[in-house]
């Protein structure tokens, strides 16, 4: 979904959002054509909270923060794990474990 531009260290963090987002069976960009997938791209760039559901609302502050960062050089990332960490009801300190079940799915519990 570069639109032929080489990668950056924004798209390495956007990817990271998606997981995120495919993680919490959130699929804002299941669509056929890759124009489509690009327009949708657009808009969840430009509204990320209207691609988030209720349940991955604490994302928005995430995405808002990287996508006004697109055009920087450099990824601002105490300002995005900052924010992260405000947002989400997960404790950091305490274990988790990584589910990878059939079909590709995967869970944290």
């Amino acid at each position: 979904m570069s639109l032929e531009i080489p990668a950056t260290v924004f798209d390495d963090v956007e990817m990271m959002l998606y997981a995120l987002m495919a993680i919490r069976k959130c699929y804002p960009f299941s669509v056929e054509s890759l124009e489509d997938r690009n327009d949708l791209k657009k808009k969840f760039h430009a509204h990320p909270q209207d691609y988030l559901g209720r349940n991955n609302r604490f994302l928005v502050p995430f995405a808002q923060l990287l996508f006004a960062q697109q055009g920087r050089r450099a990824i601002d990332y105490p300002v995005l794990i900052d924010s992260m960490k405000k947002s989400s009801k997960f404790n950091d300190r305490m274990p988790f474990i990584v589910h990878f079940g059939r079909r590709g799915r995967i869970s944290i519990e």
